[in-house]
């Protein structure tokens, strides 16, 4: 089997769509945002926080999943209608750069042409032609570089520009970002009024004697995978030996927990095999995939439950 074959299929689990409790709730609320908000005197705005790797990607592609675009005829023209958009701050970041960042996303031949100014009447204009929505704002954090953030000045024009944003348009703008992104966002008392609902993603908690976010998140994820990735057998993690053990490798995150059932599924088809084993686990551990988020410093597939207990306790 070709290495790009193997690789293809392995990726293929990125398409599996898994929400944990915490995404679930945040694709409801913002979805919830953007309901109330087409009738409510001002847009319902939220801020989605979480450190990398929570879910934050995901719970964004969940939302505009269902808010598709599509091709309007309009006074004899083809126009796009884009319902919903994602958008990432660039870094280093500038009023400027997200403008032009927004045009892009919006399809904007020349999104990079213009001050700042301009570029926001043209992000403004585009928005009421595209029928859109829901912005959804991502990096937004990159706007706190550390010696501009401490300028008032500098703050207030990043506040302003967003306000002016929400007011000239009736958008709702989803904020989603790292925890310190929240500091730019407070630090104006009416930006933070027009962001008064924060969801927040964390890594995922594995329970006691009822079973944690993260066992429910890997059991739904093992399960689809045969069928993704066109395996015969894959581990189903019901077990709380074998769960405590991916825990451990990925410290609850989920895109560590999803990057190493991965690099499994690569070892597995490396060995010209099409059954997973818990000891393709071992050897994908030891590829450092994870290591790095991981909460001991032991491979915990080679160990038994008993020191890989005492070593987790040491954490």
């Amino acid at each position: 089997m070709e290495h790009l074959e193997i690789e293809e299929r392995a990726n293929r689990i990125d398409e599996i769509y898994v929400g944990h409790t915490s995404a679930q709730r945040a694709v409801a609320g913002i979805e919830d945002c953007l309901r109330r908000s087409l009738t409510a005197a001002e847009p319902f705005n939220a801020v989605l926080i979480g450190h990398a790797g929570t879910g934050k990607t995901t719970v964004c592609n969940a939302v505009l999943k269902n808010l598709p675009r599509r091709i309007e005829a309009r006074e004899g023209k083809e126009v796009t209608v884009i319902p919903a958009f994602y958008s990432e701050i660039p870094s280093p970041a500038t009023i400027r750069g997200v403008a032009s960042s927004l045009l892009g996303a919006l399809g904007d031949v020349h999104p990079d042409r213009g001050t700042a100014i301009s570029l926001t009447h043209r992000v403004i204009t585009q928005l009421k032609a595209c029928k859109t929505r829901l912005i959804l704002l991502d990096e937004f954090q990159h706007l706190l570089d550390k010696k501009r953030s401490q300028r008032e000045e500098y703050r207030q024009d990043v506040s302003n520009w967003v306000k002016t944003l929400i007011n000239k348009t009736h958008v709702p703008v989803v904020l989603v970002g790292m925890p310190e992104c929240e500091v730019l966002v407070d630090a104006d008392p009416q930006l933070s009024r027009r962001f008064q609902r924060r969801f927040r993603l964390d890594n995922l908690g594995f329970g006691g004697n009822e079973k944690g976010d993260f066992r429910l998140f890997v059991e739904a994820l093992s399960a689809a995978i045969p069928e993704y990735c066109g395996l015969a057998d894959f581990p189903d993690f019901c077990s709380k030996t074998e769960a405590l053990a991916l825990y451990a490798a990925s410290g609850g995150n989920p895109s560590y927990a999803t990057g190493l059932i991965k690099e499994a599924v690569i070892v597995t088809l490396r060995s010209r095999r099409e059954a997973t084993q818990m000891e393709d686990f071992a050897d994908a551990y030891d590829t450092g995939i994870c290591q790095s988020g991981s909460l001991v410093k032991i491979n915990p597939f080679r160990v038994s439950t008993e020191a890989l207990v005492r070593s987790i306790k040491k954490v």
